[in-house]
């Protein structure tokens, strides 16, 4: 992807990469549960032999279009222990906007706690994969034009969200809104964060996400401790713990943005 977005821009086309995956995703699942409720297992198999024959055949159509990936022949230019500045950067930015989001599990532990049912997390999932979609389309076609200044509206959204959902407001439609906000956040880690790590790889787009994939994973798996424990002391705490790493990444975030350039010092 990282190879071939440069056609239509990068943005652009992480966004509609994840425009299409999330498509998919909540529309396979629905069809396959009208296929069980109405036909069974059976058709629903035979249902499922039809996108993944069409995903064999647009595979082997892409290799015949482009069989060999460029990157291959660049040099290694980012490695844990040779990261360039840029990419650090914004590799440090997104470990704190991951360490920032409340993962889904404590939502649907919240949701599971009040008594209101399964079927009501599963709606409010279904509502911010919807959002995550519709999300990363337009943040992709934004991030063109604007880079980096589209992430100033994250840390208050990612915030928004978790006081929408776990703040004990008690309003349908501050779940919903809620889950809207955590989609649309879920859509800036699957296009965004993507074309940023692209553009400022070098050509190595290897060495650039490798890097991005263990620092993201080992700040999602701390932040998501916290907000369990956090949590478990009570759920206000997990909105203070928020707040903070919100401030932390939006205060960062600004340091980025308003950095001198090299040239201008």
């Amino acid at each position: 992807l990282s190879e071939v977005v440069d056609v239509v821009g990068r943005g652009r086309g992480f966004g509609l990469h994840e425009f299409f995956d999330q498509l998919g995703a909540i529309s396979g699942p629905l069809i396959i549960a009208y296929y069980i409720s109405h036909q069974g297992y059976a058709s629903g198999f035979k249902f499922l032999a039809i996108p993944a024959t069409i995903s064999i055949l647009l595979i082997a159509t892409s290799f015949a279009l482009y069989p060999k990936i460029s990157s291959e022949s660049v040099p290694k230019k980012v490695t844990l222990k040779s990261i360039p500045s840029g990419l650090k950067d914004v590799i440090i930015l997104f470990s704190l906007f991951s360490a920032s989001l409340m993962p889904w599990g404590i939502v649907s532990y919240h949701i599971a706690k009040l008594g209101l049912g399964g079927e009501v997390a599963s709606l409010l999932y279904a509502v911010a994969m919807v959002t995550d979609a519709i999300g990363a389309l337009l943040l992709g076609f934004l991030y063109d034009k604007v880079k980096l200044g589209l992430y100033v509206i994250l840390p208050p959204i990612s915030f928004a969200s978790t006081y929408l959902l776990i703040g004990g407001i008690g309003w349908t439609y501050a779940y919903l809104l809620g889950a809207a906000l955590w989609g649309i956040i879920m859509g800036y880690f699957e296009s965004v964060f993507r074309a940023t790590i692209s553009e400022l790889s070098g050509g190595d787009y290897a060495g650039g996400f490798g890097t991005y994939a263990i620092a993201q994973a080992i700040s999602f798996g701390i932040g998501s401790v916290i907000y369990a424990v956090s949590y478990t002391l009570h759920p206000s705490v997990a909105i203070i713990y928020s707040l903070i790493a919100n401030i932390a990444s939006a205060i960062y975030l600004l340091k980025l943005k308003y950095a001198p350039s090299p040239s201008s010092t």
